[in-house]
């Protein structure tokens, strides 16, 4: 029998933790956070010198659609 994942909730791995990424916007933080994100953590970000970069990285994780318990 089939079961249809429309129906049913995927639980993530890191879904309920907490990760945070220092140094986030550069290409390899970046990369690990992006990451961390598609795991289900809640990623907190920090930056050093680029307020820019850090804010579309930000923006860029929390327009990940998924539904967060």
């Amino acid at each position: 029998m089939a079961q249809s994942t429309s129906s049913s909730i995927l639980q993530l791995p890191l879904d309920s933790r907490v990760a945070i990424v220092t140094d986030s916007s550069p290409s390899i933080g970046c990369g690990i956070a992006t990451h961390l994100d598609s795991l289900g953590a809640r990623v907190t970000i920090n930056y050093a010198s680029n307020l820019t970069q850090a804010d579309f990285r930000a923006s860029q994780l929390n327009s990940t659609e998924r539904v967060r318990t």
